[in-house]
């Protein structure tokens, strides 16, 4: 007994995330020589920046990305988020 359409549904969630995947891949090697070229000191804040600014803006990017293609759980995850601020502020 079948319950629901389960493929169509998880092959067009895999494949909004893998857009959203290469577009943070691609925004991580386009800034990469950036950061590079920024922080390219051999101490250990100049490393710890190098190896965290490519991560955050990936991060950034890619939850950006979600949003805009409607991925659920990045778009319900904003939701709580925002709505979770708005309450802070307004109490």
């Amino acid at each position: 007994k079948k319950i629901g359409k389960f493929g169509g549904n998880m092959i067009m969630y895999f494949v909004k995330c893998a857009i959203a995947s290469l577009i943070m891949f691609a925004a991580v090697v386009i800034l990469d020589p950036v950061f590079a070229s920024r922080f390219s000191g051999a101490g250990v804040t100049d490393r710890i920046i190098r190896l965290m600014l490519p991560f955050i803006t990936g991060v950034i990017v890619y939850a950006l990305a979600g949003y805009i293609l409607k991925i659920d759980l990045i778009r319900n995850t904003a939701d709580k988020i925002l709505r979770r601020n708005s309450l802070e502020k307004s109490n």
